[in-house]
């Protein structure tokens, strides 16, 4: 996990945190993207929202899909029998935090200049 603090306040001088976590999901088969997300209960599929892109030369998903509390945008790399998956948290599109593109941006290169092992 990588923690990215912001000065940003909220409550009684809070200060925001962006975290970076990343995991893997092994093992996933044939399943495409839909039937992943719903059979490891990530996602409802009747409000699964993705797009398809590629890191590191892999096919990828960026969905903002996955339950969080506040907001989450989620990658979900195809690395062989395995979907890495790299989130920030929190992202909320739809009530955004006043710094949340910066952090988004920052994210997102991280994404680019991703290289799986």
């Amino acid at each position: 996990m990588v923690t990215i603090c912001d000065s940003e306040q909220y409550g009684e001088g809070e200060r925001y945190s962006y975290c970076v976590y990343i995991s893997q999901h092994l093992d996933v088969g044939a399943l495409s993207f839909e039937e992943f997300m719903v059979d490891r209960n990530l996602a409802i599929v009747e409000y699964l929202e993705f797009s398809e892109t590629t890191v590191d030369g892999l096919p990828a998903y960026r969905t903002q899909s996955v339950g969080s509390m506040m907001g989450m945008l989620s990658y979900f790399v195809l690395d062989d029998d395995r979907f890495v998956e790299i989130d920030l948290d929190p992202y909320n599109i739809q009530s955004p935090w006043e710094e949340q593109e910066t952090y988004r941006t920052v994210f997102e290169t991280m994404i680019v200049t991703l290289q799986l092992d």
